[in-house]
């Protein structure tokens, strides 16, 4: 871009080419002269010239200033239309060229220029972020169209930027002329479009190397002389590990476990229309462990300890004991809330002085204690432990490398559970038991000593009292008492007058009560039930039309029905 300043004589040259010039004149410039201009064709070059009025820019000194070519490679404030008079002088006919109104400064449309690949749109040109006001007026995009009609151009003036959609398979070029406004006076601007073939992406083969049993992140590396976003895609797995590829070109190897050597895979890429060729990654897996101790040779600290010899973080030996040389001995608590329950530690090598360190997790015990088992003891008990969950850890005096842990648990009986069920026709109840092996069930005064989770017991009609407990009285005792009636059959019912009753059982006599169906007695009296019918009758004879309910109660009968008194 070049800015010619008033009364400003300059001498210069001026090579025309590939790319565009934007030439802009300042306040108060009346005149550009060019002189001894080349016959040879610009090529795809391109000058803008801004902030000037019709016949103030010159080539020469006649119409043949410049070539047919060349004109049709200017633009004059935004137009493409110009044209150059007999003196040379050069003249927008097509609008944007012309001096501004009342005095206001035309903004100026400085050329864009985008390449875009064959069969793919452009993202949003933003054609006024190069454009100007030497007013400092806020630029708008107006509109925006070719001559050539080549490709589809989607103006969006809110954002003040273009999408340019070329036609399938076109590749060349499009001159596209865009208006834009000061909101006094318009300009043209001039965006050129280049559509070119589509380079076909490069993979680059790549060497890396990794540890053994280590994965290994990955950068992989690709080209694309458009420019255009890459996805990475997997071609081949490796053969001694496996790879995962992210789109964005991240790829993770990880080695097979204890495999060294090496490795490779393929991946390509493509930029939304072609893939690339495949290209390798090379792979070198070092040993990690040259010991076969189970250290990573940068940690190892003894780096040729023998073959089966148990290390520690450090790569060198420690010491050990037989896996079964400790153990722990649980005696859970006596019964519900008592604190009696105890463990016991042992060691079978008392060769060494031991600590063991007793921490409550889940219990009333939260509290740490270590206790000790020196010289020749090899047990130590602790007592009056709650119910709950234990850590207990083994550590060896002189050894601070050694510990076993063990996770125990000080049980206490359950809380006693019966579910006690009822079978009214068979006069049977089946008992549901939990909490402890064996119980003490009682039905009626005769007691059962019962193992095992399920009881069945015969009833009686009447009251059945059943009790049950266990050896420990701390487990509570559960109790029911159960109501078995006599059945009884009644006729006829709706009745007109009287309504006899058979009652079943041994009882020789009955409560007899008669409600209204509102509650209110209409007799209660004991009636005597005859011995070989089993027969008892309701007086209903005296009472009105209705509704009645009955009760009526025995030693083994409790039964309430209604009668309807027609």
């Amino acid at each position: 871009s070049l800015v010619i300043n008033k009364n400003q004589s300059a001498i210069g040259l001026i090579s025309m080419g590939t790319g565009g010039i934007n030439l802009s004149a300042d306040s108060g410039v009346t005149a550009i002269a060019f002189a001894d201009n080349s016959g040879q064709n610009w090529g795809t070059g391109t000058l803008a010239i801004t902030g000037v009025s019709n016949n103030e820019v010159s080539f020469g000194t006649d119409a043949n200033g410049l070539t047919a070519d060349q004109l049709s490679k200017i633009t004059l404030n935004g137009s493409t239309e110009v044209t150059i008079n007999a003196n040379g002088q050069l003249s927008a006919t097509g609008g944007g060229g012309g001096a501004p109104s009342g005095g206001n400064k035309l903004p100026t449309g400085v050329v864009d220029y985008v390449t875009i690949v064959k069969n793919k749109y452009s993202n949003p040109i933003e054609v006024l972020k190069n454009d100007f006001d030497d007013d400092g007026d806020p630029i708008s995009l107006v509109s925006a169209s070719s001559a050539q009609s080549i490709g589809i151009i989607d103006v969006n003036k809110n954002k003040g930027t273009i999408v340019y959609i070329p036609a399938p398979e076109f590749t060349g070029g499009e001159t596209i002329i865009y208006t834009i406004s000061d909101g006094t006076d318009e300009s043209k601007g001039v965006l050129y479009v280049t559509v070119e073939e589509n380079s076909i992406p490069i993979a680059n083969a790549m060497s890396e190397s990794a540890v053994e049993d280590t994965s290994k992140d990955i950068d992989l590396s690709a080209s694309d002389a458009n420019d255009d976003s890459l996805f990475y895609l997997l071609v081949d797995n490796p053969s001694n590990g496996e790879v995962s590829i992210s789109g964005n070109g991240k790829a993770t190897y990880t080695p097979s476990s204890g495999f060294f050597g090496t490795d490779s895979f393929t991946f390509k890429v493509n930029d939304g229309m072609d893939d690339s060729l495949p290209a390798s990654v090379t792979i070198l897996v070092s040993s990690n462990d040259t010991d076969n101790d189970g250290i990573l040779n940068a940690s190892d600290l003894c780096p040729d300890t023998a073959d089966g010899v148990a290390v520690d973080l450090t790569g060198c030996p420690i010491f050990e004991l037989p896996e079964n040389n400790n153990s722990v001995q649980v005696t859970s608590a006596s019964c519900v809330g008592s604190n009696d329950g105890a463990l016991k530690f042992s060691v079978a090598d008392s060769s060494f002085d031991y600590s063991v360190r007793l921490i409550g997790l889940r219990s009333q015990n939260q509290g740490i204690s270590t206790h000790e088992i020196l010289g020749a003891s090899n047990s130590i008990s602790v007592t009056g432990l709650s119910e709950g969950l234990y850590s207990a850890c083994f550590s060896v005096n002189g050894h601070p490398g050694y510990e076993q842990c063990f996770e125990v648990l000080i049980e206490q009986p359950k809380p006693l559970s019966a579910f006690i069920g009822i079978n009214e026709s068979s006069l049977t109840t089946n008992i549901e038991l939990e909490g402890a092996n064996s119980y003490h069930i009682e039905v009626n005064g005769t007691e059962h000593d019962v193992r095992g989770n399920n009881f069945t017991a015969a009833l009686r009609t009447g009251i059945n009292n059943i009790k049950v407990s266990t050896d420990k009285n701390c487990q509570g005792l559960v109790e029911k008492q159960v109501f078995l009636s006599e059945e009884i059959q009644y006729y006829p019912n709706p009745t007109i007058k009287d309504v006899n009753v058979h009652v079943s059982g041994k009882d020789k006599r009955v409560l007899v009560s008669v409600y209204t169906i509102k509650g209110e007695l209409i007799y209660s009296r004991e009636q005597e039930i005859k011995d070989f019918s089993r027969l008892t009758e309701i007086d209903l004879a005296s009472q009105i039309t209705g509704t009645y309910v009955v009760v009526m109660e025995s030693e083994t009968v409790r039964k309430v029905f209604k009668i309807v008194k027609e």
